[in-house]
């Protein structure tokens, strides 16, 4: 089980990580509407790639910094309120905010930055220097992009 690469834990009752530690080749952890909340856990983990975390309890992405590798992010519905410590995820192509961040000034310096998803009231204004990004908006569970239905991508489809 060491060599697993793709996890869904998607609507568990899991409530924490502390049991993913030995799965250091994962690169995709999916964990929407579960129980989570301390993300910790994941610090050691550089090779995760993708890492959904809709609808969980997490406000602290603080522990997230270091994953360099990550490319898809989804902070939908959580109570993620600070996204400095995302600034440094350079290889960031694709992320999905919650509208409880009011200040996404941190992200303008992620240049590889391809998508971001935010709420109605959201302002883009500060990641207008990032060349070809696409803004998407989500309101009530919906989301259109170029007049077609979007969802977070993750591999393997």
């Amino acid at each position: 089980m060491t060599g697993l690469e793709w996890l869904d834990l998607s609507a568990t009752r899991i409530t924490s990580l502390d049991g993913v530690a030995p799965l250091s080749a994962l690169q995709v952890l999916i964990l929407s509407r579960a129980e989570v909340s301390d993300l910790s856990p994941l610090k050691n983990f550089p090779g995760l790639r993708e890492l959904g975390l809709q609808e969980t309890k997490v406000r602290d992405v603080g522990p997230l910094a270091n994953l360099t590798n990550l490319t898809v992010l989804d902070l939908r519905e959580t109570g993620v309120t600070d996204v400095t410590p995302l600034a440094g995820l350079s290889q960031l192509k694709e992320l999905w905010l919650p509208d409880t961040v009011k200040d996404i000034s941190p992200l303008a310096g992620l240049k590889d930055l391809k998508l971001v998803v935010l709420g109605p009231q959201q302002d883009e204004s500060a990641l207008q220097t990032i060349e070809g990004l696409t803004v998407g908006r989500y309101a009530d569970e919906e989301l259109r992009i170029d007049g077609e239905w979007t969802f977070p991508r993750f591999w393997p489809p």
